[in-house]
């Protein structure tokens, strides 16, 4: 072959391809069914754009900073579009003709898919049961002596760390401790509560007591508001031939045939439309009087997803009276996290560690990529949120630390 016909291939090629890149783009631009919808220009290309967040663990916020920019409803990919609207929750995932996007199946090891990549929803509900055997009010209640064992092998390595002094970073709840650390007048209230509600260490386990303790139940929620477990856009599709009759409607906005839809966790728990400053830590946002209010708070919060296809734990809710307000004690979570911060607050004070160390996990002021909010407590979303710090320490109250000593 001479060099002629080598260089007539090349050119023949490189016209191709650019013909292919220039319809790809006119496409995706202008006469895609979702080019009606604003976003990126890049995002409108291949998945590339929410790659290279998702690679950083920033995600969540470039989302969150798009939406601000585009407005309420996202293109953010070629076939996928974001909400951040209560309507949007119930439209997409309390829906049962709707199921996980086909992207779940990529994480599915040994072909053998779990609760959380099945999309089927009858095997979806085969292992569901299953798993609510094991969640079950009887088993959770079996399951608690375990849990506060191992709560108090945290408390005696407090005290350990206490007896130093030295940082100690946390890792259980560390959200709620991070907040707890940076607001005083929070602090105060629920160490007030929590210290009133009980006579002595070994009563705090569940049950009317720790469930009556109104303000540690808000503390808890607003902490996972702020700073949901799972803070990105769980994606969803309608099943195969579902809509053919029926058009699939999200938020008043007819959803074309493969497109996958969802709704941006980390920005609806900071709309302000339903959670007024919402970059504070006000637990009152959960002790709200006004019943329409907390009904709109309580529709747009979803730290554990929600539907059928949320999290397991919540098909074994505690249902407990508080005030006006239905509270669900979301299993081992919510029993958890309400046992370790009543204990810890029962036998110790804690502060922010000092120098830089005690900064871990606090945003930076200037930051312009989300991260300039300095109390805020940042995560790193790749699914399932990571995080450095807090870094804290701890000081016994007065002898009650013998306590611990005593079930060492």
């Amino acid at each position: 072959m001479d060099v002629i016909n080598v260089v007539s291939l090349a050119l023949y090629a490189g016209c191709r391809f650019l013909v292919y890149v220039v319809v790809l783009i006119g496409h995706r631009f202008y006469l895609h069914p979702l080019s009606k919808y604003p976003g990126p220009a890049v995002a409108k290309l291949p998945d590339a754009y929410a790659g290279i967040y998702t690679l950083f663990g920033c995600l969540h916020l470039r989302t969150y900073l798009d939406l601000l920019q585009y407005g309420p409803v996202l293109r953010a990919g070629p076939n996928k579009l974001v909400f951040k609207s209560i309507e949007a929750l119930r439209d997409i995932y309390n829906n049962d003709r709707v199921t996980k996007s086909h992207v779940y199946r990529l994480t599915v090891a040994s072909g053998k898919p779990s609760l959380f990549n099945i999309i089927d929803r009858r095997h979806h509900r085969e292992k569901r049961k299953l798993i609510g055997h094991a969640i079950s009010d009887k088993s959770l209640r079996a399951f608690e002596p375990t849990l506060v064992e191992q709560i108090d092998i945290f408390l005696r390595q407090l005290l350990v760390a206490s007896r130093q002094p030295r940082p100690v970073e946390l890792v259980v709840t560390a959200a709620l401790f991070f907040y707890l650390s940076r607001y005083p007048e929070a602090y105060r209230k629920l160490a007030q509560e929590t210290r009133a509600a009980f006579q002595n260490g070994s009563e705090i386990r569940s049950g009317p007591q720790l469930h009556g303790c109104r303000y540690l139940r808000a503390c808890i929620d607003e902490a996972l508001r702020m700073t949901p477990p799972v803070a990105g856009t769980l994606w969803r599709e309608p099943y195969a031939n579902e809509f053919r009759e029926e058009p699939f409607v999200v938020d008043g906005h007819v959803i074309p045939p493969g497109t996958q839809v969802g709704v941006s966790i980390y920005a609806i728990h900071h709309e302000p439309e339903y959670f007024p400053k919402p970059f504070l830590f006000r637990p009152e946002h959960w002790l709200e009087s006004d019943p329409e209010t907390l009904k709109r708070m309580n529709l747009a919060f979803c730290p554990f997803s929600t539907g059928p296809r949320g999290c397991a734990g919540k098909s074994t809710d505690i249902c407990c009276l508080i005030g006006s307000r239905l509270t669900k004690y979301s299993s081992v979570a919510y029993m958890e996290s309400s046992l370790v911060i009543a204990k810890t607050l029962w036998y110790f004070d804690f502060k922010i560690a000092d120098g830089d160390v005690g900064r871990s996990g606090e945003g930076r002021a200037g930051r312009t990529d989300g991260r300039g909010r300095v109390d805020e407590f940042q995560i790193w979303d790749s699914f399932w949120s990571t995080h450095l710090g807090p870094n804290l320490v701890f000081e016994p109250r007065g002898e009650l630390w013998r306590e611990i000593e005593m079930k060492a």
